[in-house]
């Protein structure tokens, strides 16, 4: 018999755990190779631990699963397997996750599963779940290629959106609540979206005047 054998299980050595934590502070990006041939993107302020072959998420992440499946874990139990690609997004009690080139499959805490297919957007938020495909996926990834995109979005929603980037972060005007604001900014560029919001802002002032101009 080994030594093992002899030892009481409270004396037995525990196995030993492998981890790696990467972060990234404001405006910053990372790419970090997983040993099976993978590939994970951190988006700004994010952190991903690697706990064995389980990849925990806070914040923004892209992977490709590589040589085999990748599983991703969200808390409360809830995990993510998947051998294609997939965009994470955590916010608070929220999860978004877009399936790209292969399904992905989440399993909740009471081992119900879920399928998501390509293009597909899974949102769980305490407990619920909302599916719904989206017509651009290229706009949920832009990030990558330092974009974002908006469709039709809230300003003060955008600007949220914007300062996640920003060490200087923008502040919005009274004008400007309740507008909304479609386009592509750089995320590095508040500046940018600034001279954007200015524009939305001065045509609804236009549209406002127009409307109250009486008509001949």
């Amino acid at each position: 018999m080994t030594l093992k054998g002899w030892l009481p299980s409270s004396e037995r050595p525990s196995p030993q755990v492998h981890q790696r934590t990467f972060r990234t502070g404001v405006g910053e990006s990372r790419r970090i190779s997983l040993a099976w041939g993978g590939q994970a993107e951190l988006d700004t302020s994010s952190r991903l631990d690697i706990v064995d072959a389980t990849l925990n998420v806070t914040g923004q992440v892209y992977v490709s699963a590589g040589q085999r499946p990748v599983k991703l874990a969200f808390g409360d139990g809830v995990v993510l397997t998947t051998a294609g690609d997939v965009n994470v997004r955590t916010r608070g009690h929220e999860v978004a996750i877009l399936a790209e080139r292969a399904p992905a499959a989440v399993r909740g805490a009471k081992a119900q599963q879920m399928n998501i297919e390509p293009g597909n957007v899974l949102v769980l938020r305490r407990g619920a779940s909302r599916m719904s495909s989206t017509p651009d996926p290229g706009a949920l990834t832009s990030w990558r290629d330092g974009w974002l995109t908006f469709d039709d979005v809230l300003l003060e929603e955008a600007a949220a959106e914007i300062n996640r980037y920003q060490k200087d972060p923008v502040r919005l005007t009274a004008p400007g609540r309740g507008l909304r604001i479609s386009g592509s900014f750089r995320t590095d560029d508040g500046a940018g979206f600034l001279k954007a919001v200015a524009r939305t802002i001065s045509e609804n002032e236009r549209r406002d005047e127009g409307a109250r101009q009486p008509s001949k």
